[in-house]
């Protein structure tokens, strides 16, 4: 087989190739995928976010300027504790809202988001992006590392070792998506809706009608003779291919068109379960579309289509009027989050999903001339997850008065290093590739030995799930 036609046959492998997908499920998993794992949820807040308006508040820096506009530590709030901040089990603490949207009932809040959500939250502060060019910090964010390209995306990464033979392994929603080549990325909005229709049913003439199987463009006998003969076309394919790499591409694409059943599962559960209908959210629509991206994520795993899937919400980049831009859409993100948590209860998936939230890195310990803030090295990152994947109630590293990163405390997290550490994404990528039982498996994607070496177990569980 020649790469060209290789390339043909695979090369649009995002919504439109998966034609007839996988075999029948049971919930999450079968024995011909074999995979077994959480759903990778990762969520991207564009553009640098402002951790010190979200978990790391900070009021007037060493120099007496505002960092923001809430200048005392009377005004920040904590889930819980003495406030002593030390050690494990360190309070969660949150911004409250900028002074200008004190008043504003239409926006979601940090207090409610903490309140309702941190027994099963992991916060990390003081984390060193080492950078604040947009494109870098979002390689290093999301794959942990800064300088190599094509390095994947988390869940990518999950999705194109364990999770490949499902069939639409990575799901994306733009920002950073590099998959390494590892599996191809498939943009499924909630606008691409129909065309999951038309692959669930390509021989239906109206694929999105109540039953798409009651008008066909062939007759069924006409059908099937067109399925065995696209069977036997790809059999004859990997027969006569003998570039491994390539084997195991086309071995993964026939068994991911083995059969529809699992797309037709996910159109009828779309179709079946309602979106969420509260008001605050149906008016807030960034907040509104970033659940839209989770609602079919959460829907592409259940009925086992997909492993992993990236959301994305922008608008962070607020280099002028910081407070009246910024925090609306950080409360829009947590709003949009919320709902999808509620939707993960909803649908009995609460044991069942890792989220991890961050950004290109964070924004300026001071406003600028315009009100604004400017691009910061040092942001955090939040989690959620089950308590079997991760100890939650808990806040690791911290940032000084002008929101510069500190050495993690040593009772803070395990590790095989002495020396005091500054955390870095490299620190938290190692422990996620370990909490996901992908560490090692692809070693062309090996993070820097240092991060390594300090053996960092970041979410309390020293092992994979």
């Amino acid at each position: 087989m020649k790469r060209r036609d290789f390339l043909k046959l695979t090369g649009s492998v995002g919504a439109g190739v998966v034609g007839g997908l996988m075999p029948t499920l049971k919930l999450y998993a079968n024995d011909k995928d074999g995979y077994t794992g959480p759903l990778v949820l990762t969520i991207e807040a564009r553009g640098g976010w402002d951790p010190t308006s979200l978990c790391d508040p900070k009021g007037a820096n060493s120099g007496g300027r505002l960092i923001n506009k809430f200048a005392t530590q009377a005004n920040w709030s904590t889930i819980a504790g003495s406030g002593t901040n030390t050690g494990i089990g360190d309070e969660i603490f949150y911004a409250p809202p900028a002074p200008i949207h004190a008043a504003r009932t239409d926006l979601f809040t940090n207090q409610a988001f903490f309140t309702n959500h941190a027994s099963r939250m992991l916060v990390i502060n003081g984390v060193d992006n080492r950078t604040t060019s947009h494109s870098n910090g979002r390689r290093n964010a999301w794959s942990g590392e800064l300088v190599r390209n094509a390095y994947p995306n988390i869940g990518a990464l999950v999705a194109g070792t364990v999770g490949r033979r499902r069939g639409i392994p990575f799901i994306s929603n733009g920002g950073y998506d590099e998959t390494g080549g590892l599996v191809a990325p498939t943009r499924l909005n909630n606008n691409g809706i129909r065309a999951l229709y038309e692959i669930a049913y390509p021989d239906s003439i109206v694929p999105d009608s109540p039953d798409p199987t009651s008008q066909t463009y062939f007759s069924p006998a006409t059908q099937t003779m067109i399925t065995n003969a696209r069977a036997a076309r790809l059999q004859e394919l990997l027969n006569n291919q003998r570039l491994t790499r390539l084997q195991q591409a086309l071995g993964d694409l026939i068994s991911a068109r083995a059969d529809p059943g699992h797309l037709k599962d996910m159109t009828m559960d779309l179709t079946s379960r309602p979106e969420s209908t509260e008001a605050r959210l149906v008016a807030r629509s960034r907040a509104r579309d970033l659940y839209r991206q989770g609602r079919i994520a959460l829907s592409a795993y259940q009925t086992g289509v997909s492993a992993a899937a990236h959301l994305t919400i922008g608008g962070f980049d607020t280099h002028s009027n910081h407070d009246q831009n910024h925090y609306p859409r950080m409360m829009d993100m947590l709003m949009g989050i919320d709902a999808i948590i509620t939707e993960i209860n909803d649908r009995g998936l609460q044991d069942r999903v890792v989220i991890m939230v961050t950004s290109d890195f964070g924004r300026t310990n001071r406003y600028n001339g315009g009100d604004g803030k400017d691009h910061w090295r040092v942001t955090s990152a939040l989690f959620w997850a089950a308590p079997s994947f991760i100890q939650g109630n808990r806040c690791i590293g911290t940032t000084d008065v002008d929101h510069r990163a500190e050495f993690i405390l040593p009772a803070q997290a395990a590790r095989t290093s002495a020396s005091n550490i500054i955390v870095r994404p490299a620190h938290i990528h190692n422990a996620m590739r370990r909490l996901m039982a992908v560490d090692g498996l692809r070693p062309e994607f090996r993070l820097a030995n240092a991060e390594v070496s300090d053996g960092l177990d970041l979410f309390g569980r020293g092992a994979a799930f």
